[in-house]
């Protein structure tokens, strides 16, 4: 049953309309591969009627929960969270996120060691830190990825509908700031920032005590 415009258009337009919604996390077999799903409800109230949202997700399995982020050096920037469905492990990516549903994808014939070397492989390769963009390469397509490796199954398209569509329109992009794209944009605007506040401060300071020896 949909209980919004948005709910049913999400189930109308995924791609993947055999999963399920897992409502009993204890089912047993550890082997399963699950998405977890994380929203900021302000915005999405907004913009689920037209099938969008703002959408963060990880991957589980094994009673584990990993999940991709930008970080302005080149290295690995997939993160394991302190335990699946922990909000505080996404505090750096952030604090407006809230936990939504858990999806089922499928189940993996790997071993957690296996798992962890193709998640270590991916790390080194695709998913550093400074590759990260918000429409390009996300968290989504780290979790589109590691399911499609996992179990041969993508996860839901809605969920990073919003991303597709912002691309293809590039006159759009050019309006949004590039930090908010990705990190090393958004650390140089910070750096930028503050050098600017220094350099106030300095300009500040001087006035002062031009001002103190001229009284």
């Amino acid at each position: 049953m949909c209980y919004s415009l948005g709910q049913c258009l999400r189930k109308r337009f995924s791609i993947n309309n055999s999963n399920n919604v897992i409502n009993n996390d204890d089912d047993g077999e550890k082997n399963l591969v699950k998405l977890n799903v994380y929203g900021i409800p302000m915005i999405n109230m907004m913009i689920n009627f037209a099938g969008l949202g703002i959408y963060h997700t990880g991957v589980e399995v094994y009673d584990r929960e990993w999940a991709y982020g930008g970080y302005p050096l080149p290295i690995s920037s997939i993160f394991r969270m302190n335990r699946p469905k922990d909000l505080a492990s996404l505090s750096r990516i952030s604090g407006h996120l809230q936990f939504e549903e858990t999806i089922l994808i499928g189940h993996t014939h790997y071993t957690l060691n296996e798992i962890e070397q193709i998640i270590t492989k991916m790390g080194e390769k695709d998913y550093i830190g400074t590759k990260y963009h918000l429409l390009h390469r996300n968290c989504n397509t780290f979790s589109n990825e590691l399911c499609l490796s996992l179990c041969n199954k993508p996860i839901p398209s809605y969920l990073n509908r919003l991303a597709m569509i912002i691309a293809k329109f590039p006159y759009i992009t050019q309006m949004i700031p590039e930090e908010y794209f990705t990190p090393i944009a958004l650390e140089k605007n910070f750096l930028r920032n503050t050098a600017n506040m220094i350099m106030d401060t300095d300009n500040v300071s001087d006035l002062m005590m031009k001002k103190m020896y001229s009284i």
